[in-house]
């Protein structure tokens, strides 16, 4: 499902001279339908750097990225957002909203986008946001003025509301507490089974240890 070729990145510093920071170097990877894969790695290694050029948020240098066969490329920006829009889940790790927009209109955002229906959608939604305790008073309200627990909570739902057949989870568990922890890893482990690719952000290695396949250090792809 994701297949990276001697993908390379690099940042420019124009406040600092030009000067430029090698994150990723000739980074290859393949994750398929029903994986999950863990990247580690210390912090500034590149790991968050890798998921947002595979979402598209950011440009590599060199080399290429594709997604279920359909390469990723800043060239054709309309198959990168239809890539987005049915193929890749993300998880980041802050929830960027519209302000005022209900809870349950931004969780449903995807279901609407991909063509299911208003009132089937609504049912998905709500069954969601319980499952992630969220509390109902809550859902029609704009999660902006949430706690940053709850904020991360809204995030989940829509990132999991949706089958895609990728999903990319920069710490998704972070800001949560235990029992909210444990509803995370469920929904993982539900979405591999319908044979998702999952590649992910897991600093806990006990989460890792539970939910992934395989490890990635990008520390190495330097």
């Amino acid at each position: 499902m994701i297949v990276i070729k001697n993908v390379s990145k690099e940042f420019r510093l124009h406040h600092q001279g030009g000067s430029k920071i090698n994150v990723i170097k000739n980074c290859n990877l393949e994750i398929k339908k029903g994986e999950c894969v863990a990247l580690t790695g210390s912090s500034g290694s590149g790991k968050s750097t890798l998921i947002r050029m595979i979402y598209g948020n950011y440009l590599y240098n060199s080399g290429q990225i594709s997604i279920d066969g359909e390469i990723l490329s800043f060239k054709t920006p309309r198959k990168t957002i239809e890539l987005r829009r049915s193929k890749i889940g993300y998880v980041s790790q802050f929830l960027r909203v519209i302000p005022r927009v209900k809870t349950i209109d931004t969780v449903l955002e995807p279901l609407l986008l991909n063509k299911i229906g208003y009132k089937k959608g609504i049912i998905k939604v709500k069954k969601m946001l319980k499952e992630l305790n969220i509390n109902q008073n809550l859902w029609e309200l704009s999660p902006s003025t949430f706690s940053g627990g709850e904020q991360q909570r809204v995030n989940i739902a829509r990132g999991f509301i949706f089958d895609y057949p990728v999903l990319l989870l920069d710490e998704p568990t972070a800001s949560l507490d235990n029992k909210n922890r444990d509803v995370v890893l469920s929904l993982i482990k539900k979405t591999k089974k319908k044979n998702t690719a999952i590649l992910g952000i897991f600093h806990d290695q006990e989460i890792r240890k539970e939910i992934c396949d395989r490890e990635i250090d990008v520390s190495l792809m330097k």
